[in-house]
């Protein structure tokens, strides 16, 4: 083998012998935490920026000891990310119809109902606007036996969840802030704007 192709070669062997020699030396003089604050900032993709510093510092010799313990934190920061994500949803409900005479607005509160229980961590915002009002009036009389949509909807009045009447629908159909159920708020076109923005998912009824 020539000369030409050995001296790069033993030049780079030269340079990663230094710098193992010079990282085992001076392992307790190394401050990890730029490095950790670092991979952190990049949320769930530190795990993959840090199996990628881990292969450079193999290829460099460095001791794997020094980036165990912030490759351990960073992994479970990451797998809390990822949950917070999780349980963190909101699913916002939009209701058009009228409470009786149709079984749309129905139908969307059995869903929500199954959802709360399915994950009693989820944000559900039931949003009623049009003729979807009245379902949140309050001294509703059903046939035995019959649904009920005013029971229904206490349920999403507290805890994780909250019930938004549009106030300029119960306007233009005469209802009162007095006739809504307690826990229910009425609300306008721009917290509907908000709500919808913020939402991971928006289902209209």
């Amino acid at each position: 083998m020539s000369a030409r192709r050995i001296l790069p070669r033993l030049a780079l062997l030269l340079l990663l012998a230094a710098a193992a020699a010079w990282t085992v030396s001076h392992r307790d003089q190394i401050n990890l935490a730029p490095l950790d604050a670092w991979l952190r900032s990049f949320g769930l993709w530190a795990p993959i920026g840090y199996v990628v510093l881990y292969v450079l510092a193999t290829v460099a010799f460095a001791p794997g000891a020094v980036f165990g313990l912030p490759g351990g934190a960073l992994e479970a920061r990451a797998a809390d990310n990822a949950a917070e994500t999780i349980l963190a949803m909101k699913v916002l409900f939009i209701l058009n119809d009228p409470p009786y005479g149709t079984e749309r607005s129905y139908n969307a509160l059995r869903l929500a109902n199954a959802l709360a229980d399915a994950d009693t961590a989820i944000e559900i915002t039931i949003f009623l606007t049009a003729d979807a009002v009245a379902c949140a009036k309050k001294g509703q009389k059903t046939p035995e036996g019959s649904r009920n949509l005013e029971r229904m909807l206490r349920r999403f009045v507290g805890g994780n969840h909250q019930l938004l009447v549009l106030g300029q629908c119960m306007d233009a159909r005469g209802q009162s802030g007095a006739e809504l159920i307690d826990g229910a708020r009425c609300s306008s076109t721009d917290a509907l704007t908000a709500a919808t923005a913020q939402a991971d998912k928006v289902l209209v009824f």
